[in-house]
């Protein structure tokens, strides 16, 4: 996990995306090793990597983002990494409806402490 994490910190684009990808594919495993993507620091990278203009860097970046989001343990992380007001900033400025969607759909994570922080800041009303 580590050096899947120190190449989406690099610089070159197409590296970026093949080791975002297989983040990506990691997590969808029978065991995904969730816990250590975190302790690699995947979610700050993940935050930082969120910040490039690179579409498809972007939707990898988010699509873990969400599963890590949806974990128990992951959710945590996510939220104190304060994830949610830098998805709510992509929103706005989102200039492609893919990456719009995707950070709807980490924002939507099945975890109630995520959707308790996503409440928090205001994204939508809690129903009464």
């Amino acid at each position: 996990m580590e050096k899947l994490v120190a190449v989406c910190k690099g610089g070159d684009k197409a590296a970026q995306r093949a080791a975002l990808q297989r983040l990506y594919r990691s997590t969808k495993a029978w065991n995904p090793p969730l816990e250590s993507m975190i302790a690699a620091g995947a979610v700050p990278m993940l935050l930082e990597v969120l910040k490039t203009e690179d579409k498809e860097i972007q939707s990898n970046a988010l699509s873990v983002l969400g599963q890590l989001a949806s974990c128990s343990n992951g959710a945590a992380t996510v939220v104190q990494a304060k994830t949610v007001p830098v998805l709510i900033s992509l929103l706005s400025v989102a200039r492609e409806k893919l990456c719009e969607e995707d950070a709807v759909w980490v924002l939507a994570a099945d975890n109630t402490s995520f959707q308790d922080a996503v409440l928090s800041a205001g994204v939508m009303c809690k129903e009464a």
